[in-house]
Protein backbone atom coordinates (compact mmCIF):
# COMPACT_ATOMS: atom_id res chain seq x y z
CA UNK A 1 0.00 0.00 0.00
CA UNK A 2 1.50 3.29 -1.07
CA UNK A 3 0.10 5.68 1.51
CA UNK A 4 -1.25 5.94 5.02
CA UNK A 5 -4.77 6.68 3.77
CA UNK A 6 -6.18 4.74 0.85
CA UNK A 7 -9.77 5.00 -0.39
CA UNK A 8 -10.79 2.59 -3.13
CA UNK A 9 -13.26 4.21 -5.50
CA UNK A 10 -14.20 3.21 -9.00
CA UNK A 11 -14.35 0.33 -11.45
CA UNK A 12 -11.62 -1.97 -12.66
CA UNK A 13 -11.11 -2.29 -16.38
CA UNK A 14 -8.25 -3.12 -18.69
CA UNK A 15 -9.07 -0.42 -21.23
CA UNK A 16 -11.03 2.82 -21.42
CA UNK A 17 -12.76 4.51 -24.33
CA UNK A 18 -10.11 4.98 -27.00
CA UNK A 19 -7.18 4.15 -24.70
CA UNK A 20 -5.02 1.09 -24.20
CA UNK A 21 -2.84 1.18 -21.09
CA UNK A 22 0.50 -0.36 -20.21
CA UNK A 23 3.57 0.28 -18.05
CA UNK A 24 2.16 0.77 -14.52
CA UNK A 25 3.76 3.42 -12.35
CA UNK A 26 3.57 3.88 -8.60
CA UNK A 27 3.80 7.00 -6.45
CA UNK A 28 3.64 7.48 -2.71
CA UNK A 29 1.69 10.21 -0.98
CA UNK A 30 2.00 9.96 2.81
CA UNK A 31 -0.16 12.96 3.70
CA UNK A 32 -3.10 12.96 1.31
CA UNK A 33 -5.64 10.33 0.26
CA UNK A 34 -5.49 8.12 -2.79
CA UNK A 35 -8.74 6.97 -4.34
CA UNK A 36 -7.35 3.84 -6.01
CA UNK A 37 -5.34 0.80 -5.00
CA UNK A 38 -2.23 -0.43 -6.72
CA UNK A 39 -0.11 1.01 -9.48
CA UNK A 40 -1.37 3.57 -11.96
CA UNK A 41 -0.90 3.50 -15.71
CA UNK A 42 1.48 6.07 -17.16
CA UNK A 43 -0.11 8.99 -19.01
CA UNK A 44 -0.07 9.38 -22.77
CA UNK A 45 0.78 12.72 -24.38
CA UNK A 46 -2.96 13.32 -24.85
CA UNK A 47 -3.66 12.68 -21.15
CA UNK A 48 -0.94 15.10 -20.10
CA UNK A 49 -2.12 17.99 -22.22
CA UNK A 50 -5.72 17.67 -21.06
CA UNK A 51 -4.27 18.72 -17.68
CA UNK A 52 -3.94 22.24 -19.13
CA UNK A 53 -7.70 22.67 -18.42
CA UNK A 54 -9.93 24.41 -20.93
CA UNK A 55 -10.03 28.13 -21.64
CA UNK A 56 -12.43 28.89 -18.76
CA UNK A 57 -13.53 25.36 -17.77
CA UNK A 58 -11.80 23.10 -15.25
CA UNK A 59 -10.51 19.67 -16.25
CA UNK A 60 -11.33 16.65 -14.10
CA UNK A 61 -7.66 15.62 -14.16
CA UNK A 62 -5.10 16.27 -11.44
CA UNK A 63 -1.34 16.61 -11.72
CA UNK A 64 0.75 13.55 -10.90
CA UNK A 65 3.20 13.61 -7.97
CA UNK A 66 6.25 15.59 -9.01
CA UNK A 67 4.38 17.38 -11.81
CA UNK A 68 4.04 21.18 -12.20
CA UNK A 69 1.94 23.29 -14.56
CA UNK A 70 2.79 26.93 -15.26
CA UNK A 71 0.52 29.17 -17.34
CA UNK A 72 0.89 32.79 -18.42
CA UNK A 73 -1.93 34.66 -20.17
CA UNK A 74 -2.56 38.03 -21.77
CA UNK A 75 -5.26 39.72 -23.82
CA UNK A 76 -8.68 41.25 -23.37
CA UNK A 77 -9.65 38.31 -21.13
CA UNK A 78 -7.04 39.32 -18.53
CA UNK A 79 -3.28 39.28 -18.01
CA UNK A 80 -1.50 37.16 -15.40
CA UNK A 81 -0.12 33.77 -14.48
CA UNK A 82 -0.96 30.68 -12.49
CA UNK A 83 0.92 27.68 -11.11
CA UNK A 84 -0.45 24.23 -10.29
CA UNK A 85 1.40 21.68 -8.15
CA UNK A 86 0.59 18.09 -7.26
CA UNK A 87 -0.37 17.25 -3.68
CA UNK A 88 -0.73 13.51 -4.34
CA UNK A 89 -2.07 11.12 -6.94
CA UNK A 90 -5.57 12.60 -6.78
CA UNK A 91 -5.08 16.12 -5.42
CA UNK A 92 -3.55 19.39 -6.57
CA UNK A 93 -3.19 23.01 -5.47
CA UNK A 94 -3.21 26.09 -7.72
CA UNK A 95 -2.30 29.73 -7.14
CA UNK A 96 -3.11 32.52 -9.63
CA UNK A 97 -2.49 36.25 -10.03
CA UNK A 98 -4.29 38.18 -12.77
CA UNK A 99 -5.20 41.72 -13.81
CA UNK A 100 -8.81 41.63 -15.01
CA UNK A 101 -10.67 43.55 -17.63
CA UNK A 102 -13.90 45.23 -16.54
CA UNK A 103 -16.72 42.68 -16.40
CA UNK A 104 -20.46 43.00 -16.09
CA UNK A 105 -21.90 44.67 -12.99
CA UNK A 106 -23.38 41.90 -10.86
CA UNK A 107 -25.39 44.21 -8.62
CA UNK A 108 -26.52 47.79 -9.00
CA UNK A 109 -23.64 50.35 -9.06
CA UNK A 110 -21.15 47.68 -7.98
CA UNK A 111 -18.71 45.95 -10.32
CA UNK A 112 -16.82 42.93 -9.03
CA UNK A 113 -14.18 42.38 -11.64
CA UNK A 114 -11.75 45.26 -12.33
CA UNK A 115 -8.46 45.09 -10.48
CA UNK A 116 -5.73 42.68 -9.44
CA UNK A 117 -6.99 39.20 -8.56
CA UNK A 118 -5.29 36.69 -6.22
CA UNK A 119 -6.74 33.18 -6.40
CA UNK A 120 -6.20 29.86 -4.62
CA UNK A 121 -7.79 26.51 -5.45
CA UNK A 122 -7.64 22.89 -4.30
CA UNK A 123 -8.91 19.98 -6.39
CA UNK A 124 -9.70 16.37 -5.49
CA UNK A 125 -10.28 13.70 -8.15
CA UNK A 126 -12.52 10.71 -7.37
CA UNK A 127 -12.86 8.98 -10.76
CA UNK A 128 -10.29 8.75 -13.55
CA UNK A 129 -11.17 7.43 -17.00
CA UNK A 130 -7.51 7.07 -17.93
CA UNK A 131 -7.28 4.42 -15.18
CA UNK A 132 -10.38 2.49 -16.27
CA UNK A 133 -13.30 4.36 -14.69
CA UNK A 134 -16.30 5.17 -16.93
CA UNK A 135 -15.73 8.94 -16.56
CA UNK A 136 -13.38 11.34 -14.81
CA UNK A 137 -14.84 13.31 -11.90
CA UNK A 138 -13.33 15.92 -9.58
CA UNK A 139 -14.41 18.69 -7.22
CA UNK A 140 -12.64 22.02 -6.74
CA UNK A 141 -12.94 24.63 -4.03
CA UNK A 142 -11.43 28.07 -4.52
CA UNK A 143 -11.05 31.55 -3.10
CA UNK A 144 -10.27 34.81 -4.89
CA UNK A 145 -9.41 38.19 -3.40
CA UNK A 146 -9.54 41.36 -5.49
CA UNK A 147 -8.04 44.81 -5.04
CA UNK A 148 -10.22 46.97 -7.34
CA UNK A 149 -8.69 49.78 -9.35
CA UNK A 150 -11.94 51.76 -9.34
CA UNK A 151 -12.14 51.80 -5.50
CA UNK A 152 -8.78 50.87 -3.93
CA UNK A 153 -10.19 51.08 -0.42
CA UNK A 154 -12.76 48.33 -1.01
CA UNK A 155 -11.52 44.76 -1.33
CA UNK A 156 -13.75 42.12 -2.87
CA UNK A 157 -13.74 38.35 -2.76
CA UNK A 158 -15.28 35.24 -4.23
CA UNK A 159 -15.64 31.80 -2.69
CA UNK A 160 -16.25 29.21 -5.39
CA UNK A 161 -17.14 25.53 -5.68
CA UNK A 162 -17.38 23.45 -8.82
CA UNK A 163 -17.83 19.94 -10.10
CA UNK A 164 -15.87 18.77 -13.13
CA UNK A 165 -16.92 15.78 -15.23
CA UNK A 166 -14.96 14.69 -18.29
CA UNK A 167 -15.82 11.94 -20.75
CA UNK A 168 -13.51 10.71 -23.53
CA UNK A 169 -15.68 8.72 -25.97
CA UNK A 170 -12.67 8.60 -28.30
CA UNK A 171 -8.97 9.24 -27.72
CA UNK A 172 -9.20 12.44 -29.80
CA UNK A 173 -12.31 13.88 -28.09
CA UNK A 174 -12.89 15.07 -24.50
CA UNK A 175 -16.29 16.39 -23.38
CA UNK A 176 -16.52 18.60 -20.27
CA UNK A 177 -19.43 19.45 -17.97
CA UNK A 178 -18.56 21.99 -15.28
CA UNK A 179 -21.34 23.18 -12.90
CA UNK A 180 -20.06 25.98 -10.68
CA UNK A 181 -21.28 28.47 -8.09
CA UNK A 182 -19.66 31.51 -6.48
CA UNK A 183 -20.44 33.74 -3.51
CA UNK A 184 -19.23 37.29 -4.15
CA UNK A 185 -18.50 39.53 -1.17
CA UNK A 186 -19.10 42.06 0.34
CA UNK A 187 -22.58 42.16 -1.26
CA UNK A 188 -23.22 38.41 -0.74
CA UNK A 189 -24.14 37.97 -4.38
CA UNK A 190 -24.53 34.32 -5.42
CA UNK A 191 -23.78 33.52 -9.06
CA UNK A 192 -23.98 30.09 -10.66
CA UNK A 193 -23.70 28.51 -14.07
CA UNK A 194 -23.22 25.23 -15.91
CA UNK A 195 -20.28 25.11 -18.29
CA UNK A 196 -20.10 22.66 -21.19
CA UNK A 197 -17.23 22.26 -23.61
CA UNK A 198 -15.17 20.03 -25.85
CA UNK A 199 -11.52 19.49 -26.69
CA UNK A 200 -11.02 17.91 -30.11
CA UNK A 201 -7.56 16.78 -31.23
CA UNK A 202 -7.36 17.76 -34.90
CA UNK A 203 -3.82 16.44 -35.31
CA UNK A 204 -1.26 15.13 -32.82
CA UNK A 205 -0.21 18.68 -31.90
CA UNK A 206 -3.32 20.77 -32.62
CA UNK A 207 -6.54 20.92 -30.58
CA UNK A 208 -9.84 22.75 -31.09
CA UNK A 209 -11.58 24.00 -27.91
CA UNK A 210 -15.13 25.35 -27.59
CA UNK A 211 -16.88 26.25 -24.33
CA UNK A 212 -20.13 27.83 -23.16
CA UNK A 213 -21.20 28.70 -19.61
CA UNK A 214 -24.72 30.13 -19.29
CA UNK A 215 -24.77 32.02 -15.97
CA UNK A 216 -28.14 32.26 -14.25
CA UNK A 217 -29.44 35.84 -14.38
CA UNK A 218 -26.12 37.22 -15.64
CA UNK A 219 -24.02 37.53 -18.78
CA UNK A 220 -22.89 34.08 -19.92
CA UNK A 221 -19.27 33.22 -20.71
CA UNK A 222 -18.36 31.85 -24.16
CA UNK A 223 -14.95 30.90 -25.57
CA UNK A 224 -13.50 29.24 -28.67
CA UNK A 225 -9.89 28.70 -29.69
CA UNK A 226 -7.00 26.55 -30.86
CA UNK A 227 -4.28 24.95 -28.74
CA UNK A 228 -0.91 23.89 -30.18
CA UNK A 229 1.33 21.66 -28.07
CA UNK A 230 5.02 20.75 -28.35
CA UNK A 231 5.23 17.41 -26.51
CA UNK A 232 9.02 17.09 -26.44
CA UNK A 233 9.28 20.38 -24.54
CA UNK A 234 6.08 20.15 -22.47
CA UNK A 235 4.83 23.41 -23.98
CA UNK A 236 1.47 24.61 -25.25
CA UNK A 237 -0.01 27.82 -26.65
CA UNK A 238 -3.67 28.85 -26.87
CA UNK A 239 -5.05 31.46 -29.24
CA UNK A 240 -8.71 32.12 -28.49
CA UNK A 241 -11.64 34.49 -28.47
CA UNK A 242 -13.78 34.94 -25.35
CA UNK A 243 -16.08 37.37 -23.57
CA UNK A 244 -14.70 36.26 -20.17
CA UNK A 245 -13.59 39.12 -17.92
CA UNK A 246 -10.63 36.98 -16.89
CA UNK A 247 -9.50 33.40 -16.71
CA UNK A 248 -8.12 33.16 -13.17
CA UNK A 249 -9.67 30.90 -10.54
CA UNK A 250 -12.48 30.78 -9.70
CA UNK A 251 -14.01 33.86 -11.33
CA UNK A 252 -12.99 33.20 -14.93
CA UNK A 253 -15.97 31.10 -15.86
CA UNK A 254 -18.54 33.19 -13.98
CA UNK A 255 -18.05 36.83 -15.00
CA UNK A 256 -18.53 37.95 -18.61
CA UNK A 257 -17.89 41.15 -20.50
CA UNK A 258 -20.36 42.89 -22.77
CA UNK A 259 -18.28 42.07 -25.85
CA UNK A 260 -15.77 39.43 -26.87
CA UNK A 261 -12.01 39.84 -27.21
CA UNK A 262 -8.92 37.76 -27.90
CA UNK A 263 -6.35 36.17 -25.63
CA UNK A 264 -3.17 34.09 -25.60
CA UNK A 265 -2.16 31.46 -23.03
CA UNK A 266 1.31 29.92 -22.73
CA UNK A 267 1.61 26.58 -20.85
CA UNK A 268 4.56 24.66 -19.49
CA UNK A 269 4.05 21.19 -18.01
CA UNK A 270 6.91 19.22 -16.55
CA UNK A 271 7.51 16.21 -14.32
CA UNK A 272 5.44 13.06 -13.86
CA UNK A 273 5.29 9.89 -15.94
CA UNK A 274 4.67 9.61 -19.65
CA UNK A 275 4.48 7.04 -22.40
CA UNK A 276 4.15 7.41 -26.13
CA UNK A 277 0.74 8.00 -27.68
CA UNK A 278 -1.15 4.99 -29.00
Amino acid sequence: MNSKWVLVFGFSAGTDAGHCRSTPVSHSSPLLPRFRRGSRQALTERDRYLLFNGLTLTSAGTLEPGMFHLRANTGTAGTGWQMGISLGEDAQFTVAVEQWERGETLSETFNYSPGLQFGLAAKLRFLDQTQGDPISLAIQGSFNHSFPTDDPGLSRGLVGAELSLMLQPHKTLALLVNPKVGLFTPRSKIVGGIGVGLNLELTRNLQFIAEATPVFGQTGVYSVGLRYVVPQWGLGIDLYGSNAAGSSIPNGGLVGQGSAGVGVNLHWLFGGSQRKAD
